[in-house]
């Protein structure tokens, strides 16, 4: 930006005049930036310590998944669905290199203290409330005494951060190698976010939703089904049905996730679960069962799951839910139907709620996740 100039002298400073201001709202830009990521990342306490972001990764060969769970420094960071953070490895090289992830899952820290984590506990319910949102969290650690210095304190009103990457090109395959290189536990990384950006759908409103993800789209989803669970607990949403359709390559994902963040929400009767693996090449049908029991080691949560060995049916699917609705009558009400998954999967969504509006339904609205540089 700052050699365009150097391009334009043969005009004689002509369009000089146009340029600077140019230059001045990139830096001005790049300023803000970085004044947004020592808001997101660094917090002076009131004793004065310094509290900077902290995280780990895991890497698991079998689901092919990355889970990044992230501390903020700041305790202003407060979590709620569909909102993403643009991550950044800043101590590596292309550091200034940025990639924007969909909020999973979160934990609150309660302790004035010290982080503590046991890798073996069962799923817990924290709960958010604010004028816009109440959310229901579900503790996914496997990694949370990793995170920080054991000497460090926290205050109160922290979050643990979730993220769910699917390794492929670039930089997630670089993360993804560091992991599998540090083979005797969680990677501890320097991560930067900056965020939260997105906005929050009242899917509360809507009688019926309809929830499709594909992959690592079940970012998406999750927080919309606790938040649907705590606000049942008090009254506060008029929603009492939730269709979750959830397609993922390898089959380990599916009950990598059921044995943790998914373990409260399938033993629900108001929420439908439909699972399908599209892959059966190394870790998908081989050694697995259409029916399949996922139990934890130290608590009661068995949940039976059926893996569907094949793509789902979307436009199938939905179509299935809009006509239960609509043969409900005044019961059935509105229906949300939310995507957060690949391109071709959104299209067949987007098919069928058309398809349902140009025979005449009305109450249906069509939501898409989506976001980029």
């Amino acid at each position: 930006m700052l050699t365009v100039p150097s391009h334009t002298k043969i005009f004689d400073k002509a369009y000089d005049g146009y340029l600077w201001p140019l230059v001045v709202i990139w830096v001005l830009d790049r300023l803000l930036r970085i004044i947004r990521q020592v808001y997101c990342n660094i917090h002076v306490s009131r004793s004065l310590d310094i509290l900077q972001t902290m995280s780990t990764a895991t890497y698991s060969r079998e689901a092919d998944l990355i889970r990044l769970e992230v501390v903020p420094g700041s305790e202003s960071l407060k979590p709620k669905p569909n909102k993403h953070y643009y991550i950044y490895q800043p101590l590596k090289w292309r550091g200034w290199e940025n990639h924007p992830f969909t909020l999973a899952d979160w934990e609150k820290i309660e302790d004035d203290g010290v982080i503590i984590s046991d890798t073996q506990s069962s799923p817990t319910t924290e709960t958010i409330i604010d004028d816009d949102v109440s959310i229901t969290s579900v503790s996914s650690s496997n990694s949370i005494s990793e995170l920080i210095n054991s000497t460090q304190p926290l205050p109160k009103s922290r979050y643990k951060f979730l993220f769910y990457i699917r390794p492929s090109i670039g930089w997630t395959k670089r993360l993804r190698d560091e992991c599998i290189k540090h083979d005797s536990g969680p990677l501890k990384t320097r991560i930067l976010l900056e965020g939260p950006y997105g906005e929050t759908p009242p899917l509360h409103h809507f009688e019926n939703i309809v929830l499709l993800a594909g992959g690592t789209g079940i970012a998406g989803a999750l927080p919309y089904l606790k938040d649907h669970i705590t606000r049942s607990a008090q009254g506060r949403t008029v929603t009492h049905s939730i269709t979750l359709i959830w397609a993922a390559k390898q089959a380990a994902t599916l009950h990598d996730l059921a044995s943790r963040e998914l373990a409260t929400i399938l033993k629900r009767e108001d929420i439908k679960t439909s699972f399908h693996a599209t892959s059966n090449r190394k870790f998908g049908r081989m050694n697995r069962s259409l029916n399949d029991t996922v139990k934890k080691a130290d608590d009661d949560l068995a949940v039976d799951l059926d893996v569907i060995y094949s793509r789902p049916d979307v436009t199938g699917k939905v179509l299935e839910s809009l006509r239960e609705a609509r043969e409900a009558g005044s019961q059935g009400g509105r229906i949300a139907v939310l995507v957060c998954g690949p391109a071709g999967m959104a299209d067949e969504a987007r098919v069928a709620v058309h398809a349902a509006l140009k025979s005449g339904m009305r109450g249906v609205e069509y939501i898409e996740e989506s976001f980029g540089w």
